[in-house]
């Protein structure tokens, strides 16, 4: 409408020319929503091609046409409302619908293994609360074998694990690559990093790590530059897109020698799907066909055999309210409780400390019968003094990392009473003075980070604390209980200076002599048999 919006004043009168060019206008405005239309349907078909987006496609000529015999509400109910309804009513009845969790992660800063595994271990007891199954999707693989090696985060001892590798063929990956990226190129790749781009950027921090951002580097310096070159600016950048290309290349390489490393040194069991047929130029099904039939379906049906399984740890969770006292008594009965359901499956129940004095109740109190029920085998994971206090210090600063101060902040109430329910936890009551003062020296950012250093320091002398409380306690169930507790030294797993990786050494020094513990008192034959009459 610009033309006819400049020139209806310079014309005024003129009525038959202002016709002519908003007419003019108007035809324009209908050319160009064709074209629009044209663009778009093309962008649809290229997203189910290209994309693989799963399209439901329904058409509604009959709706518009001037010589239907239905009446056009009735037309759009029959040929449109309904089949939609029906559409989302099946998809909202299927069971594979995916939970999508999403955090935001500050484009300078690192998102570290560690960051990762914190992250994930809050989300899969999250997705598992919901009864469904986590899926974790590479991805790097440096970050999942943290989380499932890492004796801190427990998963493979809380956890089993169904991993599948879809590979495709080396030459083959190769020319997805090339065409990945030139189809981010023709996406808008080059514009995305000149929003982020800064001379002399440290690329090794943050987003500007990833591939596709420092390679563009040498271009983004030189277009302004070498404006008006535009051969230059054309090889130049040309460039920049070989050296993503070859660095992708460079690190799927990395990726396979580290799956091939997971499978060899830490016998990980991997399902090995090939997928290289799916992406061949010559191949005869189409590629949605070819997908289902050599990836998702294999898929489908390696995770249905694991689902059915019964080797599976089952994992009881019992909700407490946050300002109730969860005492050593109703930890007896829940236990008690468990231990029978767990009986029943033919498996053997595992209570992990935790709380010394309330697994003294429930071995030792004479009402829940445990000792005369039940044979135990007690094993007591212990670290030197000193190197339990560095890594207590390290976890602490690992929580706050992860965001303790905001979890405690949700739950602070002035005055509250530190000597019930959640709020009596270290980390809880030593926050108070911070969460107090934080708004009265609003702007003050140097006292609020002493107090809150103060907080931190409380958390860990604390911590400290309460370990040197439950090592005494352990003795004295030792000395004056009798019990007999198999003693496994921990303490060179977490040294700094040892020879062997932390998996290794946690393997050689805490795990295997565990297993053999337990096997050989499974295998024993002094277990008290139990006979109940009604």
């Amino acid at each position: 409408m610009d033309r006819y919006l400049r020139e209806e004043i310079n014309i005024d009168g003129d009525d038959e020319s202002k016709k002519m060019i908003l007419q003019g206008s108007i035809s324009s405005i209908k050319r160009n929503t064709r074209i629009l239309i044209c663009n778009q349907l093309d962008k649809i078909q290229r997203l189910i091609s290209e994309k693989m987006w799963s399209v439901h496609h329904i058409i509604v000529t009959d709706v518009f046409k001037e010589d239907k015999e239905e009446d056009t509400d009735e037309a759009w109910t029959n040929t449109v409302l309904q089949p939609y309804l029906d559409i989302v009513k099946r998809f909202l009845k299927s069971d594979h619908h995916n939970i999508i969790i999403e955090c935001e992660i500050e484009p300078d800063s690192d998102f570290t293994a560690e960051d990762f595994c914190l992250q994930a271990v809050v989300y899969i007891e999250k997705i598992q609360k919901t009864q469904r199954v986590p899926i974790i999707v590479g991805g790097s693989n440096s970050y999942i074998e943290k989380l499932v090696e890492d004796p801190v985060f427990m998963f493979k001892y809380k956890y089993d694990s169904c991993f599948i590798w879809i590979d495709v063929e080396q030459s083959v990956l190769n020319r997805r690559v090339d065409m990945r990226v030139d189809q981010m190129v023709k996406a808008g790749l080059v514009d995305e990093v000149r929003q982020i781009f800064i001379p002399d950027a440290d690329y090794t921090k943050g987003i500007r790590r990833s591939i596709g951002v420092p390679e563009m580097d040498r271009y983004l310096r030189e277009e302004i530059n070498i404006d008006g070159d535009d051969e230059s600016k054309k090889m130049i950048l040309q460039g920049s897109i070989s050296s993503i290309k070859r660095n992708t290349r460079m690190l799927i390489c990395n990726q396979l020698d580290k799956i091939q490393r997971l499978i060899s040194e830490k016998m990980w069991s991997v399902h090995h799907i090939i997928a290289t047929d799916v992406f061949k130029e010559d191949k005869e099904e189409d590629t949605d066909e070819a997908w289902t039939n050599t990836v998702l379906q294999p898929c489908l049906d390696i995770v249905k055999r694991f689902l059915k399984s019964d080797h599976h740890n089952i994992i009881i969770e019992c909700e407490i309210e946050p300002d109730s006292d969860f005492t050593a008594e109703d930890f007896c009965l829940q236990a008690v409780v468990y231990i029978e359901k767990i009986q029943k499956t033919q498996r053997v129940p595992i209570i992990v400390g935790g709380s010394n004095s309330y697994i003294e109740k429930l071995v030792e109190d004479p009402v829940f019968m445990f000792k005369y029920k039940y044979d135990s085998c007690f094993i007591w994971i212990d670290v030197e003094q000193s190197v339990l206090n560095r890594r207590v210090d390290m976890r602490v600063d690992q929580m706050v990392k992860a965001g303790l101060v905001d979890e405690v902040r949700q739950i602070f109430i002035p005055d509250a009473d530190y000597t019930k329910g959640i709020r009596r936890s270290i980390g809880v009551p030593e926050m108070d003075i911070y969460l107090r003062e934080e708004t009265n020296i609003d702007g003050d950012d140097e006292s609020k980070k002493m107090i809150l250093q103060a907080s931190i320091s409380s958390i860990k002398r604390n911590t400290r604390m309460l370990i040197c409380n439950q090592l005494d306690k352990i003795q004295r169930l030792i000395s004056e209980k009798m019990w007999s507790v198999h003693h496994i030294i921990a303490t060179d797993v977490f040294k700094e200076d040892k020879e062997e990786d932390t998996d290794e050494a946690w393997t050689n020094t805490v795990l295997q002599p565990c297993l053999d513990i337990v096997k050989r008192f499974l295998k024993s034959d002094h277990h008290n048999i139990i006979i109940e009459c009604t």
